[in-house]
Parts: structure tokens; sequence; C-alpha cells
């Protein structure tokens, strides 16, 4: 990266018009998250019903996933599988294998949005710390840290599927840095209606 290409970044990322931007991404992602949860709310309730008569345990589960910033996150799902398993999909409870291809069991994450730790659009997170995986090979993908993982990821929407390999997770750390270094909140509209019509999964993990 050229001296004239770092310094346009650092003074993009000290722009007070960007900075209003990020706060104007907060106050969306609450306000849809809020209205999102209140709205599902008899959803939810019938969900937590079929899941407590489907088998006993919690309602809910949680995963650890990471920020680009290496901080983790409990990221909240509908539980799937069944109270002591490994969570293999032949341990899938009934209610848990349709909420799974469904995509329902991710419904939770709105209350990890409301919270502050995730956002409605934003870069992928991973099971393993970004540092560890990426900081050697890709050093620019912390710069991503600047924006929270979000439950709609543009690199999976621009995917079939999600890939795991060396080559695919480049492309995606490629794509969310694209995303970060050009967002804006027509982006995310833009994003969450793609997301909402497609036929692959859309969202986060």
């Amino acid at each position: 990266m050229s001296r004239t290409d770092t310094v346009s970044r650092t003074e993009k990322s000290h722009d007070p018009a960007r900075g209003f931007q990020f706060i104007v991404k907060r106050v969306f992602d609450f306000v849809t998250a809020a209205i999102t949860l209140i709205l599902l709310s008899p959803l939810f309730l019938l969900i937590a019903i079929a899941i407590k008569i489907d088998s006993s345990g919690t309602i809910f589960a949680t995963q650890v996933q990471y920020c680009y910033d290496n901080r983790p996150i409990h990221v909240l799902r509908f539980r799937c599988t069944a109270v002591g398993t490994t969570g293999k999909t032949d341990t899938a409870t009934r209610i848990g294998r349709l909420l799974f291809r469904s995509d329902l069991d991710r419904l939770p994450m709105l209350i990890n949005v409301l919270r502050g730790d995730m956002s409605i659009v934003g870069p992928c997170s991973y099971v393993s710390p970004p540092l560890v995986l990426f900081s050697r090979e890709l050093p620019n993908a912390l710069q991503r840290s600047k924006l929270k993982p979000g439950l709609f990821c543009r690199a999976k929407l621009n995917s079939s599927h999600h890939n795991e390999t060396e080559g695919g997770t480049k492309r995606q750390i490629n794509d969310d840095l694209s995303y970060v270094t050009s967002w804006s909140l027509w982006l995310d509209v833009k994003i969450i209606a793609k997301g909402l019509t497609a036929k692959s999964s859309y969202m986060i993990g």
C-alpha cells in the first residue's frame, strides 16, 4: 500500500462526517432490531413453546464468535440440538432441524444487535480469533474492526455458500474490507433487500 493510500485511509477514519454515519448506523440498528423483535414476538413465543415441548433444556443456545478486533461475542440462537449433545446435525431435535433449515434459529441474534454486540449489516465473524487466522497473510483485515459483525453479510451474499477453503476465506475477507471502506446507510438497505430475497443462507454464522 502506498503512503498516499495510507494517509487517505487514516483521514477517512477521522472524518467527522464518517463518525456521524456510524452514529446513524447504530440508531438504525437499534430501531430496526427493536421494531422487528416487537413484530416477531408472537413467532418467538411459538418457537419457544415448540422447543420446550420437543425436548428438555433451554430455549436459547450461545455460540462464541469473534469480531475482527478479536473481541468475543456470545451469539444467541434458538436451541436446535438435544441437551448434552455435541451439536452435530444428527443430534438435532425435530423442531431444531426445521429452525435450522429455515434460518429461524438465528432470529435471537436481533437481541445481540439490540445490546450493541452486532449490527444488522456488517462484516462476517469467525469461530476463531481473526488475529490468529489472518494477521500474517491479510494484515489489512483488521481494519474491519471499525464495524460490528452483521446479521447480513455481503461477503456471504456474494457467494452461493460459505467457502471455508483458504481461497474462499481470502475472498470473503477482501469483500468485507471493501464493504467497510465503502459503507453507507443506503448500501446497508440494499444488502438487507438482497438478503431477504436470497434463496441461500444470508446471515452470519
